[in-house]
């Protein structure tokens, strides 16, 4: 159960706190003079390395690409930045 556990809740958190590092940049780019190519920019940059810090985990970094954990934990994290774009 702890082995199913803790990479489901990591996931939870981090698709949070990725939500969160969107909609900050997002309002920074719409507050600041700087143009829409540099606030595109850094979207990608940092999501591209959450994305690659996200899937350096050891917990699912130690399972195959189709182990049913790790599908899992993707799933969840995917849900919750869709629940949180939806709902907020």
């Amino acid at each position: 159960m702890k082995r199913f556990f803790i990479p489901v809740v990591t996931f939870v958190f981090l698709g949070y706190l990725w939500f969160l590092f969107a909609t900050s940049t997002v309002d920074l780019v719409n507050a600041s003079s700087f143009p829409i190519i540099l606030g595109i920019l850094a979207f990608i940059v940092g999501s591209l390395l959450f994305f690659y810090i996200m899937s350096r985990l050891k917990p699912v970094l130690e399972l195959k690409l189709m182990h049913p954990l790790r599908l899992s934990s993707y799933g969840t994290f995917i849900c919750v930045v869709m629940m949180c774009a939806i709902f907020i």
